[in-house]
């Protein structure tokens, strides 16, 4: 059984769209610092990715529209 996202998980994500990967730690609103790649479980991307599996691809409703990202490793 693969891992669920959770606080604290190190999530690696590519998006759909554009192919870009990106590696993300989820962590609490207050630690939040999406500039060192840390994301709020209560963000938009966060709640999206929070309790998922590696494979799963997340649809995320965002400002900019809908993006969806597959969700490619969980440490």
């Amino acid at each position: 059984e693969t891992l669920a996202a959770k606080l604290g998980s190190k999530v690696t994500l590519t998006n759909q769209a554009t192919g870009e990967r990106h590696t993300y730690t989820l962590s609490t609103k207050n630690e939040a610092s999406p500039a060192n790649g840390k994301i709020s479980i209560v963000s938009p991307l966060g709640k999206a990715v929070l309790n998922q599996h590696e494979g799963d691809v997340v649809k995320v409703v965002a400002p900019a529209g809908e993006m969806l990202y597959k969700i490619e490793k969980i440490d």
